[in-house]
């Protein structure tokens, strides 16, 4: 049975970086957001038809999905005013923002316990609400108004980097499950997060950095080496020496690569200043 909440979890942090991305003016990163909102929607569509998805959920995420491509697409093409406090875009990443704080905090609960309290994702969204709300009426100080315009990517960040860790513990509390891992599936994953990292570090985007480097990291090489550690009831590892040891050279390989090329370009002595120079965003989409 497919998961119906991690398409969902995977469709929100797609859909939050996608306007997060537009608001950057980052086409090539938001075409690749946009293919994730749709293929999202395509698994939930056909988990919906299986049954296991209520239909009152199913219709909210069509509603999302028209409205994610219409804002962001009239973003993109300069119909939508983005200034001012009560503009169509300011009240969409407003809207972003709250439903991200509220998921994050939700998954977090219910990944490492067994309650299926909602408590959690209440308390969040009610304080995002009070935010929003407090941003309308009031001059909020410059460090809430910066939180504030990127919440959305920063919650989105945090879901993608809530989801290898919630398949890494179950893969050394259950050892069992790594016969269902495809090795294919983390090479993608590490190929696809590492073509993100050079432009997070031209762009010295300290959100977008974090997010990539950590999938790359984790979602990638972190699953290739727990299905290295892990052994079948043969005592026969999932994945032999010879492969692991290629793939960890190629990944620390690259990032070392890039680290380098990245300096060098900007005429950096040193390859840790790439790392130095990333700043939190001061755009995201929400004007003041």
């Amino acid at each position: 049975i497919l998961s119906a909440e991690g398409y969902f979890v995977s469709f929100m942090g797609n859909a939050m970086l996608m306007s997060y991305f537009v608001s950057r003016g980052e086409r090539g990163a938001v075409l690749i957001q946009g293919l994730g909102v749709a293929s999202n929607f395509a698994m939930l569509t056909q988990i919906y038809m299986a049954g296991f998805l209520p239909a009152n959920l199913y219709k909210g995420v069509i509603l999302s999905t028209v409205m994610c491509f219409s804002v962001n697409i009239a973003k993109l093409c300069g119909w939508l005013e983005s200034s001012g406090r009560r503009s169509v875009w300011s009240f969409w990443q407003s809207f972003l923002g709250i439903a991200g704080l509220a998921v994050v905090p939700q998954v977090l609960w219910q990944t490492f316990t067994d309650s299926t309290s909602i408590m959690p994702g209440a308390i969040a969204g009610c304080t995002g609400i009070g935010l929003a709300i407090a941003a309308q009426v009031f001059d909020l100080p410059q460090p809430l108004v910066r939180f504030r315009a990127t919440l959305g990517a920063c919650t989105a960040t945090l879901l993608f980097m809530l989801q290898p860790v919630a398949q890494l513990v179950s893969n050394f509390t259950n050892p069992a499950s790594l016969e269902g891992l495809s090795q294919l599936s983390c090479v993608l994953a590490m190929v696809g997060n590492a073509m993100m990292v050079p432009r997070a570090l031209f762009t010295q985007d300290l959100i977008w950095f974090s997010g990539s480097t950590w999938g790359y990291m984790l979602m990638g090489w972190g699953q290739l080496l727990s299905l290295y550690l892990g052994k079948d009831p043969t005592g026969v590892r999932f994945l032999s020496a010879a492969p692991f040891a290629a793939a960890t050279v190629l990944a620390f390989g690259y990032f070392a690569f890039v680290l380098i090329r990245n300096s060098r370009s900007k005429g950096w002595s040193s390859m840790g200043k790439s790392v130095q120079s990333l700043q939190w965003p001061t755009t995201g989409g929400v004007s003041t």
